[in-house]
C-alpha cells in the first residue's frame, strides 16, 4: 500500500523552522511549518517514510490518537455520526486525527474545534498549499486552538494524484486506532483502512444498516472481523482500552496467509470466525485478522438494534424452509418484498451473531 519513494522530496528549498510567509507569493497560509524527522512523538508505527512536516501545536505523545476517517459525498446522518463520534472522542481525551477532506473529515476537525479538543488534519500536499483550498479558514482555526497539520510532502508540493493516498499511509501510522464512519467499496477511506489493517493498526466501523452505497465499505469491514462502533459510549470504551496500553485486545493473530476479501457488501454475510483472511488489502503485511463481534463486552462489540426484526424472523423462516439449496439474496427480498439493500443489511446482522450462515454456493442457510 506505500510508495516505494517519496513523491516530491527534495522539492523543498526550505530549511527546518522556515516560515512560510518567506516562501511563497501573497495569500500564504497564516501558520509555521518545520521539518521533522521521524521519531516516537509523530507517528505509532515505522512507516516507509524519512520526514515529515507540520504546523502548529503538536499533541503529547502520551495522549490517544483516534484517526476518524469517511466519504466526502456523505449523508446528513452519516455526518451527524461523524460529529457525534468526534465529541465523544474529545470528551474521552482522545486527539482527533483526520485527512482534511470534505465530509466526514471536516465535520470531524470542526467538531473536534467546536467542542475544544485538539485535532490534527494530516494532508495530502505541502503545508503551504493546503488542499482543499476551501478549508483554508478551517485549517487556521485548527491551528488557532493547539490543533496541527501534518503532510510527508514539502511545503510547496501542491495535492494531486497519487499523493492522497500517500497521505492515507501517513494518517494510518500516526494514529492509535481507525474509526471508519461510511465509505464506498472503491473509495480513499477504504485504502486508508486497508493501510492501517496491514499495518496492525485496529480498524473499528459504524454498521450502517440502510443499505446504502455509502455503507458497503463498512459493511465489508465489519463481516471481515472489524469492531463496531455503535454508540459514544463504545468511542468511550475504546479511549480506555488504548489508554490501558490493551490494544492487543482488539486484533486477533491468524497463521493463515492473507487472502484478499472482494466480497460485496451487498452480498455480505459471512461471519468473520468462517473466513480466510488475515488482512483485507490483499497483501502479505501483518499476517493477521481481527477478532469477530461479540469478542468484547458491552456497547463497542454491539451492533445497534435498529434491524426490522419482523424481517429477520422472516428471512429466518424463509431459509428454514429453503433446505439445503439455501435462498439467495434475490429471493429472500422477493419472498419479504422488500429492497435488496434492507434485505442483505438484515442478512449482516443475523450472520453476524450467528443466526445464519452463507453457503459455498453464495446463497444463504441456516
Amino acid at each position: 500500500m506505500a510508495e516505494s519513494r517519496e513523491q516530491g522530496e527534495g522539492a523543498d528549498t526550505a530549511g527546518p523552522g522556515t516560515s512560510m510567509g518567506a516562501q511563497s507569493a501573497a495569500g500564504a497560509p497564516p501558520w509555521h511549518c518545520d521539518r521533522v524527522a521521524l521519531h516516537g512523538d509523530v507517528l505509532r508505527r515505522p512507516a516507509p517514510m524519512r520526514q515529515l512536516w507540520r504546523a502548529g501545536t503538536w499533541p503529547d505523545a502520551a495522549r490517544v490518537r483516534v484517526g476518524v476517517i469517511g466519504s466526502r459525498r456523505a449523508s446528513a446522518d452519516q455526518l451527524h455520526t461523524a460529529r457525534v463520534i468526534a465529541r465523544a472522542l474529545v470528551e474521552a481525551g482522545a486527539i482527533v486525527f483526520s485527512g482534511g477532506a470534505q465530509g466526514v473529515d471536516a465535520e470531524v476537525h470542526g467538531e473536534a474545534v467546536r467542542r475544544e479538543g485538539r485535532t490534527v488534519a494530516v494532508l495530502p500536499g505541502g503545508l503551504a498549499r493546503p488542499f482543499p483550498p476551501s478549508h483554508r479558514d478551517l485549517f487556521t482555526r485548527i491551528v488557532a486552538t493547539n490543533g496541527a497539520l501534518l503532510s510527508r510532502h514539502p511545503p510547496l508540493v501542491p495535492a494531486r494524484s497519487g499523493l492522497f493516498l500517500a497521505r492515507n499511509v501517513l494518517l494510518a501510522h500516526a494514529v492509535d486506532a481507525l474509526i471508519v464512519v461510511c465509505a464506498e467499496l472503491r473509495s480513499g477511506s477504504m485504502h486508508g483502512a486497508s493501510t492501517a489493517w496491514a499495518a496492525g493498526v485496529p480498524v473499528l466501523a459504524v454498521p450502517w444498516t440502510n443499505g446504502s452505497l455509502n455503507s458497503a465499505g463498512c459493511l465489508s469491514l465489519l463481516t471481515a472481523g472489524a469492531r463496531a462502533i455503535a454508540a459514544p459510549s463504545a468511542v468511550a470504551e475504546l479511549v480506555a482500552i488504548l489508554a490501558d496500553g490493551h490494544a492487543e485486545r482488539l486484533l486477533s493473530r491468524r497463521p493463515e496467509p492473507p487472502a484478499r476479501y472482494t466480497e460485496s457488501a451487498l452480498d455480505a454475510g459471512l461471519p468473520p470466525q468462517q473466513m480466510r483472511l488475515a488482512t483485507i488489502d490483499g497483501s502479505a503485511k501483518g499476517r493477521q485478522g481481527y477478532a469477530p463481534l461479540g469478542h468484547l463486552p458491552g456497547q463497542l462489540s454491539a451492533l445497534p438494534d435498529h434491524c426490522d426484526a419482523a424481517l429477520a424472523e422472516l428471512l429466518i423462516d424463509v431459509l428454514g424452509r429453503s433446505g439445503e439449496a439455501g435462498a439467495s439474496l434475490e429471493e429472500l427480498a422477493i419472498e419479504a418484498a422488500k429492497p435488496r439493500g434492507e434485505v442483505a443489511a438484515t442478512a449482516l446482522r443475523l450472520a453476524l451473531i450467528g443466526r445464519v450462515r452463507r453457503l459455498e454456493s453464495g446463497r444463504y442457510g441456516l
